[in-house]
């Protein structure tokens, strides 16, 4: 018998432990390739690739500026957020910027997004 998609993973641990998955997140509102890429990347950044995976949501944000992509709404999004930021126990932050992503709010999201990078750059300095 096959497995399904969420009982294997293919490299890395990074979304084991959760029994809701970024996907399934994504799918279930209705989320956009560009937005969606763009919340994955805030969502694993601390158990994947750190701040590269945070430049990537930058970037994908940015293209949700420049292409003016526009949020469709969904009915359940809210409930969705929040079993997705507690099933995968995302710090506040983290789940503030995925909050903005979700609602469109491009600009604030990416200064979100900037800031996670400070404060990673920050704590860099502090450690060496």
């Amino acid at each position: 018998m096959a497995t399904k998609a969420n009982d294997r993973q293919v490299g890395g641990y990074h979304y084991k432990g959760s029994d809701y998955q970024h996907w399934d997140f994504a799918n279930d509102i209705k989320m956009l390739y560009l937005p969606g890429v763009a919340s994955k990347y805030v969502a694993r950044w601390r158990k994947k690739n750190g701040v590269e995976d945070l430049e990537k949501a930058v970037h994908y944000l940015d293209k949700c500026i420049e292409v003016q992509i526009n949020v469709l709404p969904s009915v359940n999004r809210y409930a969705f957020f929040w079993r997705f930021a507690i099933a995968n126990n995302l710090n506040m932050r983290d789940a503030w910027v995925i909050w903005l992503i979700m609602e469109g709010c491009w600009d604030t999201a990416r200064e979100g997004v900037k800031g996670l990078l400070a404060t990673t750059e920050l704590d860099a300095l502090e450690a060496s």
